[in-house]
């Protein structure tokens, strides 16, 4: 296997690894707040209620969360055009 072909299947892969790094993200924060809805503190609240509440509360955790994974993904894939 050339380095060229080898480069081009790791570009592949980051690809991949990128956009189900970005699904996961997403994914993580929609069930979070899920999960911190149902304590014990929100039970006064409706479900809805709570999950809004505490997804407020997350959501700049969180995307600030997804903008740091992505960013190490990037970084790597940018060291790859550079080599």
């Amino acid at each position: 296997m050339t380095d060229s072909k080898m480069k081009e299947y790791l570009f592949v892969a980051y690809g991949i690894i990128r956009q189900q790094t970005e699904q996961i993200c997403d994914l993580q924060s929609l069930v979070v707040p899920l999960i911190l809805a149902l304590e014990p503190k929100y039970s006064d609240w409706t479900l809805r209620e709570a999950y809004r509440r505490v997804q407020e509360l997350k959501l700049q955790e969180l995307s600030r969360s997804k903008i740091d994974s992505l960013a190490l993904v990037d970084e790597a894939i940018r060291r790859l055009k550079d080599a």
